[in-house]
Formats: structure tokens, C-alpha cells, sequence
């Protein structure tokens, strides 16, 4: 995952385009943000690099990161402003966010110490499934690679994917109260439309 990151990062930004910034339960707040230095200087963080330097900063191991950590990105990623140490710093051209994990920002039976991420901050994120490519491993020991699954091409009108995410709100509400599905859901969805994803890869 870390490695895609970095050659996306590369392939649109220039060889220095990212940096890599593994997370976990211990990292703290100036570890993102920053701090000033005794002589007022700015301790600059990948993060503080990646915003300023219009560059993509990707988050390893995000759902080991405290959830305090996770929602300190919250104003930044919505409204392209950021609380670093030594002021509100708007985002520069370039810039943009990767998080890897294990988890789709949840404990599960394989990770379970990963913590739930906060419902906030997982709002303003897009979810890639990402399954093992049985291929690649076919292709290193020399066998047969399995045939691959057909990608089903279809699409649905702006119209058709507003109302289905007004549906699974409602569903939610009366359901799965936890569940947050918020306007991001409809134009998030859109935006992935365009570029070509499917109704079923966004749902």
C-alpha cells in the first residue's frame, strides 16, 4: 500500500512528491501539526512540509493513529485551512492526502488493536477496497496466473445516486444510528462517477 502511495505521489508530484508518515498510538499532536522551537523557529512535520510544499502526504498505519490525531486533520482536509503550531495556514496548490491501513478504520479479528476511527474524520475520506492481486504472486513464483474478473462497466445518472444515498440515510437513521451518511456521501459519489468508478464500487 505504501509503496502505490509513494509511485502515485511520484508519478503526479516529481520524484520528491511525498513523504510517508507512519502512525501510531504514541504519535502526538506536534507530530502533525508541528511546534515552535525556543528561538521561534517552526519544527516542520511531513505533514507541515507536505501542506506547505503542495505535496502528497501519506498516512501509514492510519487506523493506528488515536483518534485525536485523526480529527486534528479534520479543518484542514474540509476547508484547506490548517491549525499548524504557528498560525492558520492555507493549503498550498498540490497538495493531497493518502491513508493506508489494515482496516477499513476499525478493530477487526486480524487487527485488533487498531481503534475505531472517528466518524468525522473517516467522513471526509474515500475508501479504496484493496484485495490481494493473486497475479502478482502467480507472476514471482512462475505459475499460471488466475483469470481475472471482468469489471462490470455501468454507471447511473447524479440523480439515481442522490436519492439511493437519501435512502441509506433514512435506512440508517432508523437502523444504524452510528452510521453516518452525509452529504460527502452524494458528492464525494459524484466526483468518483466522473472519473469513472461504478455505482457499486462508490456504494
Amino acid at each position: 500500500k505504501t509503496t502505490a502511495a509513494l509511485m502515485a505521489a511520484q508519478g503526479i508530484r516529481g520524484e520528491d512528491g511525498g513523504e510517508v508518515d507512519t502512525l501510531d498510538q504514541s504519535t502526538p499532536k506536534s507530530g502533525i501539526l508541528g511546534y515552535r522551537n525556543l528561538d521561534k523557529s517552526h519544527a516542520e512535520t511531513a505533514f507541515s512540509r507536505c501542506w506547505t510544499g503542495g505535496k502528497v502526504y501519506i498516512a501509514e498505519e492510519l487506523d493506528s493513529a488515536p483518534s485525536g490525531v485523526q480529527n486534528l486533520k479534520n479543518t484542514a482536509l474540509a476547508n484547506r485551512r490548517a491549525a499548524l503550531a504557528w498560525g492558520m495556514t492555507p493549503q498550498a496548490d498540490g497538495f493531497g492526502y493518502i491513508g493506508n491501513g489494515n482496516t477499513p478504520g476499525a478493530p477487526t479479528p486480524a487487527f485488533p488493536d487498531r481503534k475505531p476511527m472517528s466518524a468525522a474524520f473517516k467522513d471526509r475520506l474515500y475508501f479504496i477496497y484493496w484485495p490481494i492481486d493473486p497475479a502478482i504472486e502467480s507472476r514471482a513464483a512462475g505459475i499460471p496466473c488466475p483469470a481475472r474478473e471482468p469489471r462490470q462497466e455501468t454507471t447511473c445518472t447524479p440523480a439515481e445516486w442522490g436519492m439511493w444515498v437519501r435512502t441509506v440515510r433514512a435506512w440508517a437513521e432508523r437502523n444504524a444510528p452510528t452510521l453516518m451518511v452525509t452529504p460527502r456521501a452524494t458528492l464525494m459519489g459524484l466526483q468518483a462517477l466522473a472519473l469513472g468508478e461504478t455505482p457499486l464500487e462508490m456504494a
